[in-house]
């Protein structure tokens, strides 16, 4: 039984992440990161700064360009046949925000500005930390990769700090 085992079932039982193969480094270094911390198990700031340190927020706007455009082009518009909109849409493990803005932005390219009534989008991640960068909305740099310069003009806006 390893040293971390009770790591694993902590994050498991908490959020339901296996942090098992590859993961195991993350915790591992999350683990080393936070080891002066003696109150990780009842403290739930303590415990999303643990978490920060396990998930992997891996992201970019389009990064999946195909099932998004089957999700905006198919599905979407055959569930508008059968269903009554709002139709809500929900961005699982959405870390920074670029996945639910990218759909967002392909339902206006699809919709245009009837997609305001016509869905809900709800971004959600284990790790609040990240979701505090989604609320902000300021992206930068490889962010954009997938994005060509025209679609990133139409929606984005350089931020100027104040």
């Amino acid at each position: 039984m390893s040293a971390f085992a009770p790591f694993k079932t902590l994050v498991y039982k908490r959020c339901g992440l296996h942090l098992e193969g590859l993961a195991e480094a993350r915790l591992l270094r999350a683990v080393t990161s936070l080891q002066a911390i003696t109150e990780l198990t009842s403290e739930p700031a303590l415990f999303d700064q643990f978490v920060s340190h396990l998930t992997v927020n891996e992201t970019y706007f389009c990064r999946e360009p195909d099932a998004l455009n089957w999700l905006v082009n198919t599905y979407l518009p055959e569930r508008l046949a059968t269903e009554e909109p709002p139709l809500s849409i929900f961005s699982a493990g959405c870390s920074s925000g670029e996945e639910p803005y990218s759909v967002a932005m392909m339902l206006f390219e699809r919709f245009g500005e009837r997609a305001k009534t016509l869905f809900t989008l709800t971004g959600g991640d284990l790790d609040h930390q990240i979701l505090a960068k989604a609320r902000q909305a300021v992206y930068s740099g490889m962010a954009f990769r997938a994005l060509s310069p025209a679609f990133k003009e139409r929606y984005f806006s350089p931020y100027k700090r104040q």
